[in-house]
């Protein structure tokens, strides 16, 4: 959608490289305004709300396409839901884009895997976090893959 009152975003896209093809992907997408919308971090556990809950099942249903279209199915189904569930049709859901990374190597990938899994643990010096402070091996990680 064309807004003339947005900036217009730099590309973090790998130039030539085909999105449709098969790969791994690391992907982060945020909430509108980073709301805290999926859950709560709960000493070392993610305890979903209803609105995770049901991001969680529509995760899991196949798609097939390039990596934006995959991404772009996934915030327009999950919006929808939302708005729906908290009965406020066309609210912002998400922010614009999303931030990709292609995995190159397993090294890579045990890397993020790692990330993800001890997340919960480090959610108060999360970058992301609205109340958290970013601690030296935070900040590290997102600058190998900016």
């Amino acid at each position: 959608m064309y807004r003339p009152d947005t900036k217009p975003h730099k590309s973090i896209r790998l130039k030539g490289y085909d999105y449709s093809r098969a790969g791994a992907y690391f992907v982060t997408i945020c909430t509108h305004n980073k709301e805290c919308l999926f859950g709560s971090v709960m000493g070392e556990n993610m305890v979903l709300s209803d609105f995770g809950r049901m991001v969680e099942m529509e995760f899991g249903k196949p798609q097939s396409g390039s990596l934006s279209a995959i991404v772009g199915s996934f915030k327009s189904a999950v919006a929808k839901q939302i708005n729906l569930m908290r009965n406020t049709p066309g609210k912002e859901v998400w922010q614009r884009n999303y931030y990709e990374h292609i995995i190159r190597n397993p090294e890579e990938l045990q890397r993020i895997r790692e990330y993800i899994i001890h997340n919960p643990l480090k959610w108060h010096l999360d970058r992301d976090n609205p109340a958290g402070i970013p601690d030296e091996s935070e900040l590290k990680f997102w600058k190998e893959f900016l």
